[in-house]
This record gives structure tokens, C-alpha cells and sequence, in this order.
């Protein structure tokens, strides 16, 4: 590319002016690249306070290594755990407890029940079975049973089972058994709390409060199989109540109150056909003149007459009946948690718990 045009005559790139030193004659004044000069220090040379570059990259990666060390340290102070407070610690445990809440983890509340809630029972059936609460058969052990008359198999404690699969399962099998002096065709399942059934010690009995499980209900089709049932009853029927909180009849869920004028007949509460087999969280909130069920959080029903006030223990049954339309097949009915809660100091009632 042209330079811009001078006034005077252009010079020739090849013809070299005599007062225009040219690049290959040196000039006795300009020090040469190839020359080094006493007072220029080159870079092969090191000098006395200069450490050179090795020693200059460690210094360096020794400043990176110690703030990179600072930066952790202040992060693991930042984020140090602080000590729970008093609100978070666990609390005593209850009498009757099978398995206690994580340290420093809240108990667990009722699903959709309002209220202020002491937990006094909590069944985790992840574990094997806590035989100072629960017990299986019904009256004794062994073959025992059944509770109705109407039912067609025996309850066998072997029927009671931990698969390893964090819930117990009560077992309806096609396997004839002899009970009451009465052969039946199926085999089912029960445990109870009942601290009169003939154990020497332990049980579980309350008075007012909720009763929460967590409940797989057996079934195909959209109806569910056999008698599967979770229920709170009293030492003498129908006087001192039974609450039946999930009752499979006729392959439809129910949910009853028996007592005196309402057992058997003129039954207190309701089916609902909607109600399909699989896993439901059940509850109910036995207070003083009133019984209300949840089922998965939501409140189904309410009874405010015919309720009773004597204690009740827990009962967990899978078994067939004869009467009614009924899906009669061999299948398990799984419990993952049994839990009972009394209303906290300053709530609508009291109640209490007892643990022989």
C-alpha cells in the first residue's frame, strides 16, 4: 500500500540515503542485542533478591493453598449446625411408644385432624412385632377366633407377617381351619391390644383421643376383598362401643359406631363405594359426645349421638365373611403404622391412655 504523497521528491526503498543510518551498520552509540550491557541484567541470570521462577511458583501456589484454606474455613464455620432448640427436642417417651421419633425430630401429627395433639402411642410395624402392645389371636394364642359369627376362617398367628417390607401383614389364606367347634374354609389374621385377652402384663387402652393408621386395603376390581378391618372397642359389646373406622363389607369400605341402641342394627356412620382398594391414611377423633373420620387427611363423617365413654383398645383384623356379596380370595391386608394421640393440655378433651 502507497504512503500519502510528500511535497519533496519520493525516495526509493533501494536506494539508501548517506545520512540515513542503515539497519546493518551499527552505530557506535546504540547498544546491539547481541551486546549485553554491564548494567542490564538478563533474564538467564538471576539476581541476589530475585528467588527465580521456581521458587517465585511455589511462593505462589503456597497463597493459593492458603486462601483457598481460609475460604473452607469460613464456609465450615458459616454453615456449623447450631444446637436444637428446646421445641425441637425429643421428648420423653410415651408409655406404650414400640418405636420411638429420630432424635431432634418433631412427633408425627395427625393427617387433617385440627387440633393440638400429645402422641402416646406410635406402632411402626418397620420393626418386628412389640409383643408388650400388640398381640395376635384372639383370646389366647394359636388358632383362636372369630369375632363374628358370620365369619368363615380362624385366625392363625402364623398368619401375622414381617416380609421385610416395612409394614405387618395380616394374611387371608385358603387353607381350611377349625375353630368354636367349627371348620371354616379360610385362615385369616388379628392382632390386638387388648391387655384382658389372657397375657399376663402389657396391652393398650385410651379414652378419647385420635387413632391414625396407615392402611393398604386388599381388593381387585375396584372392590375390596374380604373383611378387612380397624376398629377400637370396649371390654363388654355393645356397651362400651366399638369403632369401626374402616370396615370392607361387601367389597364397599364402611365406617361405623356400635353401641347400645345402635349394635347390630340402626348403625351409626355410613359406606362409601368411592373408597378403592390400595393404601389410605384412616383416622378417628374420638371426643366427648362426637366421633369424626378422616380418610387421607379429609373428613368423611361425624357422629354426635350414641357415642361412649369407657376405654377401648386397638384391633387390626383380616378375615371373610358368608355374608353379602364378598370378593372371597386368598390376599394380605398391610398396616405400616398404628398411631394414637390425646388432646394436648388446654384442648376440647383430655382423655387418657393405659398400659398394664
Amino acid at each position: 500500500m502507497k504512503s500519502a504523497k510528500s511535497s519533496g521528491p519520493e525516495q526509493q526503498p533501494d536506494d539508501p540515503q548517506p545520512d540515513d543510518p542503515q539497519p546493518d551498520d551499527p552505530q557506535p552509540d546504540d547498544p546491539q542485542p547481541d551486546d549485553p550491557q554491564p548494567d542490564d541484567p538478563q533474564p538467564d541470570d538471576p539476581q541476589p533478591d530475585d528467588p527465580g521462577p521456581r521458587s517465585r511458583r511455589a511462593a505462589h501456589a503456597l497463597i493459593v493453598v492458603a486462601c483457598v484454606g481460609a475460604v473452607v474455613a469460613g464456609a465450615l464455620v458459616h454453615f456449623r449446625p447450631t444446637k436444637a432448640s428446646p421445641s425441637h427436642s425429643p421428648a420423653a417417651h410415651p408409655p406404650g411408644l414400640s418405636h420411638s421419633a429420630p432424635p431432634n425430630f418433631a412427633a408425627p401429627m395427625p393427617v387433617g385432624v385440627p387440633g393440638k395433639w400429645n402422641l402416646i402411642l406410635n406402632s411402626d410395624f418397620d420393626q418386628p412385632l412389640n409383643t408388650s402392645v400388640w398381640r395376635p389371636g384372639w383370646f389366647g394364642a394359636g388358632l383362636t377366633g372369630p369375632v363374628n359369627s358370620n365369619e368363615t376362617a380362624c385366625y392363625s398367628s402364623s398368619n401375622v407377617t414381617f416380609p421385610g417390607d416395612g409394614t405387618v401383614h395380616l394374611n387371608l389364606t385358603a387353607t381350611p381351619s377349625h375353630c368354636q367347634g367349627k371348620r371354616r374354609p379360610f385362615t385369616g389374621a388379628i392382632l390386638t391390644t387388648n391387655p384382658a385377652d389372657g397375657r399376663r402384663s402389657g396391652g393398650f387402652t385410651f379414652r378419647y383421643g385420635v387413632v391414625e393408621a396407615k392402611v393398604y386395603v386388599p381388593g381387585t376390581g375396584g372392590l375390596i376383598a374380604n373383611w378387612p378391618t380397624v376398629m377400637t372397642i370396649g371390654q363388654v359389646w355393645p356397651k362400651d362401643g366399638e369403632d369401626d373406622i374402616l370396615e370392607g363389607l361387601s367389597g364397599i369400605d364402611c365406617l361405623h359406631f356400635h353401641s347400645p341402641g345402635y349394635a347390630p342394627g340402626g348403625n351409626l356412620g355410613g359406606c362409601d363405594p368411592g373408597v378403592t382398594p390400595g393404601w389410605h391414611t384412616i383416622a378417628s377423633n374420638w371426643e366427648p359426645g362426637s366421633v369424626t373420620w378422616y380418610y387421607d387427611g379429609i373428613e368423611v363423617d361425624k357422629i354426635t349421638k350414641g357415642v361412649t365413654s369407657a376405654p377401648m383398645y386397638l384391633v387390626l383384623l383380616y378375615t371373610a365373611s358368608s355374608k353379602g356379596r364378598s370378593v372371597a380370595t386368598a390376599d394380605s391386608m398391610r398396616v405400616a403404622y398404628v398411631r394414637v394421640w390425646k388432646a394436648a393440655s388446654g384442648s376440647a378433651s383430655r382423655g387418657g391412655a393405659h398400659v398394664p
